[in-house]
């Protein structure tokens, strides 16, 4: 099964139709499969150590993915507080 565009899976799309208990079923199982072929294609990767390990960042202990996390946090409380 390829990939499904974000606009198939919306029942929105399908304007002017009446939503049945089938209808909805067959939407959820699209969804469902494209969210499970997402996570088959993405579990072939093997955890990237250097993003998810303890590396030295200067000034930070832990991991990259944390730093990002915590400085994204901290841009995002910045931003907010200016009133944006």
């Amino acid at each position: 099964m390829g990939m499904v565009k974000a606009e198939e899976l919306s029942l929105e799309s399908v304007k002017g139709k009446v939503y049945t208990l089938d209808s909805v079923r067959e939407a959820l199982i699209r969804q469902e499969d494209t969210i499970v072929f997402g996570l088959i294609e993405r579990a072939k990767f093997l955890m990237n150590s250097r993003t998810y390990g303890r590396e030295e960042i200067p000034g930070f202990a832990g991991s990259l993915a944390e730093f990002v996390v915590k400085n994204t946090e901290a841009v995002q409380a910045k931003v907010s507080s200016l009133g944006f």
